[in-house]
């Protein structure tokens, strides 16, 4: 093997090693410097109520992105899966958390669903965005 081989090939290896793993901690943060800053945006402009729409929707996904991660993880452990009437219930109620938190927002400022609908999409991007990172550089 040729010297630049043997050092493409270390490359590589270093690479790999250095590749940060998913970070669930990191996509919460990054969610919420976002929602953080459209909301002070929001806020300078004088769209009080819209702030207030893409903060509290924002805030609900964040909460249920952490939960899930809870959830799958005891899901997906090996061995037999830990999924039983209580876990039905919590899903049950956490899904009727997020449609009263859409149908108070949109009762209470119609004009604002384009908000909610960005403060519940955005931490999903940041979540698809991390890992995404984590997959190229983990292969390379």
């Amino acid at each position: 093997m040729t010297n630049n081989a043997t050092a493409a090939v270390a490359m590589g290896q270093v690479a790999r090693t250095m590749a940060r793993p998913f970070s669930l901690r990191r996509v919460l943060l990054v969610s919420a410097a976002f929602l953080g800053t459209v909301a002070v945006g929001l806020l300078l402009s004088g769209r009080g109520g819209t702030a207030l729409a893409l903060t509290l929707s924002g805030g609900v996904a964040i909460i249920n992105l952490r939960w899930l991660d809870g959830f799958l993880g005891t899901l997906l452990q090996p061995g037999r899966a830990q999924f039983g009437g209580g876990t039905i219930a919590v899903l049950l109620l956490r899904m009727g958390l997020v449609l009263a938190v859409v149908s108070g927002l949109l009762l209470y400022r119609p004009a604002e669903g384009v908000a909610v609908g960005a403060g519940f999409t955005l931490p999903l991007l940041v979540l698809v965005f991390e890992g995404v990172r984590t997959t190229v550089e983990g292969e390379s």
